[in-house]
């Protein structure tokens, strides 16, 4: 599947969620962390607010970090990998290496 996002969205590869803790400890299920990462896949060219056009800021292939509940859940191409459609707004920031 083929998905192009329209307008300032951004399609975004989920992280797996880690399962042991950096000192090992196992995370219950129920635990989930507030903040996700992932991979932006593609984005939208952008959006016109007040008649001025307004690109997205982000781009495929950097690392970003948004909020568990933003976004929608889309079908993965790949298989297990989560795959989640945001407006840019609801991205928190760029992880840079």
């Amino acid at each position: 599947m083929n998905l192009e996002p329209l307008q300032d969205y951004v399609l975004v590869e989920c992280d797996p969620e880690k399962e042991k803790s950096a000192g090992g400890i196992l995370i219950p299920g129920n635990v989930k962390a507030p903040l996700i990462t992932g991979r932006v896949i593609a984005t939208g060219p952008g959006v016109y607010q007040d008649g001025v056009f307004i690109d997205v800021k982000v781009s495929a292939g950097q690392q970003i970090l948004f909020e568990q509940t933003a976004g929608l859940v889309v079908p993965s191409s790949q298989g297990m990998k989560e795959w989640r459609i945001l407006k840019e707004i609801h991205l928190l920031c760029v992880i840079k290496d």
